[in-house]
């Protein structure tokens, strides 16, 4: 580090979404918090930008300091998801990143590197061989496999396992 690096001032939450949190905190697990509520609660309308802004900085604190996590239902309100539903809510990031390391292959397929130099080159091997590690550990497949070994506890399922099983092909 640098001692010319800036110093970040501390973060203050504010009241509304201090305010938010608590709620989040007292929610029952599977419970439902209404729109109207949230609305309610921050003194602003849920679906205004601030009031979007309050509830996302909300649903992260609670998740940070909480290990609460908050999911939106569409056209309902927040929902506080138990502990077996987090397991879905992993699975649904992971289908997101699967989509945008397909998007980003189509990008990469995109390129003309004829007129690219040594650096650039480069660059380009580096972003292509790893998004394709990406692409290669997010198979559908690789997911059964690392389940099968769990059931059978036919081996150990670590990192470097799974590792193992991403290099393995198709």
């Amino acid at each position: 580090m640098s001692d010319l690096e800036p110093v970040r001032p501390p973060f203050n939450l504010s009241a509304e979404a201090d305010r938010l949190v608590s709620v989040f905190a007292s929610l029952d697990c599977g419970k439902l918090l209404s729109y109207g509520d949230v609305t309610k609660c921050i003194g602003e309308d849920v679906l205004s930008v601030r009031g979007r802004s309050i509830t996302n900085v909300a649903r992260k604190v609670a998740l940070r300091e909480h290990k609460i996590v908050i999911v939106c239902v569409k056209s309902q309100g927040f929902l506080r998801v138990t502990e077996k539903d987090k397991i879905s809510v992993t699975a649904d990031y992971r289908e997101k990143i699967r989509r945008a390391v397909a998007r980003g292959i189509k990008v990469a397929d995109s390129i003309d590197t004829s007129h690219f130099n040594g650096e650039d080159i480069t660059r380009y091997t580096l972003e292509v061989a790893y998004i394709g590690a990406l692409k290669q550990g997010l198979r559908p497949g690789i997911a059964s496999k690392i389940a099968k070994a769990i059931e059978n506890k036919s081996a150990e399922v670590n990192t470097a396992y799974v590792l193992r099983l991403m290099s393995e092909g198709k």
